[in-house]
């Protein structure tokens, strides 16, 4: 898995002072947990493998198929929980 729970780095805690201290993914746990509650659900479009290239496939020599797989069963395991 090339997701870690990194630090977030745009999170205002002034507004969410809840997610002080918390990794990333950890918010994105709250966040799923939150949109469960008020109804809404998240759609997966991933079009980019990174923020500075596009790849016709899904992969690319460094970054395979199954990293992309279980990148992708992150927010997955998320929502299950939520």
């Amino acid at each position: 898995m090339t997701l870690g729970n990194l630090p977030p780095n745009s999170t205002d805690y002034s507004k969410n002072p809840e997610l002080q201290d918390l990794g990333s993914l950890q918010e994105l746990d709250i966040l799923l947990a939150e949109m469960g509650q008020q109804g809404l659900y998240l759609r997966l479009d991933r079009h980019r493998l990174d923020c500075q290239a596009f790849s016709q496939l899904w992969y690319m020599d460094d970054y395979s198929a199954e990293a992309w797989i279980a990148d992708l069963r992150v927010p997955g395991r998320s929502l299950q929980e939520a």
